[in-house]
């Protein structure tokens, strides 16, 4: 059996219903994991929860890779 962490996000709680959204996050992952013999071992969600900066660069800028 291989192990899953969920984690679960809405944006805010004017936007989204936090346990309608938690809970058809956490269907829909446990039927996709399941089906493949994992199972969900812990479980993570947050409501309005961003990251306060920016994501560091990964420095690529879109083009096609040089051959």
């Amino acid at each position: 059996m291989i192990r899953f962490a969920f984690y679960g996000r809405v944006s805010t709680e004017a936007q989204q219903d936090p346990e309608s959204s938690r809970s058809w996050q956490l269907t829909r992952s446990r039927a996709l994991i399941e089906a493949r013999g994992g199972a969900i071992t812990t479980e993570f969600f947050d409501v309005d929860k961003s990251r306060p900066t920016p994501a560091p660069s990964t420095g690529y800028d879109g083009s096609s890779p040089s051959t």
